[in-house]
């Protein structure tokens, strides 16, 4: 093998090794903690409104003792279980076991911490709606 053949195997394997690396599917789990919670919502609307929010994304969730919940989202050949503890002000969802997501030391498939963030959202979401309605009813 030339010098230059040898340069460009190197230089095509070192651009091979980074595009993979670059592009890795395996992300650390990002717990979502002490997420808040608007002033003035009941634990039930609490409870119904982190349950609504997973019903728009197939999440299962249910209440496992006061202050918590668990959540379970099944998808193709995957599943996913996070625990929801929450207070009166603020609530995490935190990662507690899953299938083919690849978890190991604290790190799992990208798709984890999408799925997550979007399951986060849509609560905050649900918040906003819930004290939306409330607004009018404290004015009277």
């Amino acid at each position: 093998m030339t010098l230059s053949k040898r340069h460009l195997l190197h230089a095509f394997l070192i651009t091979g090794t980074v595009a993979l690396v670059g592009c890795s599917k395996i992300q650390p789990v990002r717990p979502l903690v002490n997420q808040p919670i608007p002033d003035g919502l009941t634990t039930q609307q609490i409870q119904h409104d982190i349950r609504s929010a997973g019903i728009q994304r197939q999440w299962v969730i249910n209440s496992v003792k006061p202050g918590v919940m668990e959540g379970r989202l099944d998808w193709r050949s995957y599943y996913v279980d996070v625990e929801i503890p929450y207070t009166k002000t603020s609530y995490s969802i935190l990662y507690k076991n899953s299938a083919n997501l690849n978890y190991h030391n604290g790190e799992i498939h990208r798709a984890y911490n999408k799925w997550v963030t979007m399951l986060n959202r849509d609560i905050q979401a649900q918040f906003a709606i819930t004290t939306t309605k409330m607004a009018p009813e404290k004015a009277k």
